[in-house]
């Protein structure tokens, strides 16, 4: 039997770096490549694990050859973990607003 479609929103496939801060200080930083996006939330992929729960500010990098590199950011919540092959994680941010 099939789910039904929890997401609030439609994901697209997204392929671009990102950037992860966070801890109490904001210094912590953690390099990512996005696998989808929505208006609501991303799913990434990075080289450690950041908790359940952890609020985030993330940047985006949107880039295309021989265009302008347009960034993005936005704060967040860790939704869930994946652990992933070869050392990596998965990592579901859901926004508490928009990219910007």
């Amino acid at each position: 039997m099939e789910q039904p479609e929890r997401r609030k929103s439609r994901r697209f496939p997204l392929h671009q770096s990102a950037t992860l801060r966070y801890d109490a200080s904001g210094t912590r930083e953690l390099k990512a490549d996005t696998l989808n996006a929505s208006l609501t939330g991303m799913f990434l992929m990075a080289g450690e694990v950041v908790p359940r729960g952890t609020q985030v500010e993330v940047t985006l990098r949107l880039q295309k050859e021989g265009l302008e590199t347009v960034v993005l950011h936005a704060t967040g919540t860790v939704l869930r973990q994946e652990a992933r092959p070869v050392g990596k994680s998965g990592i579901a941010i859901a926004f508490q607003g928009q990219l910007s």
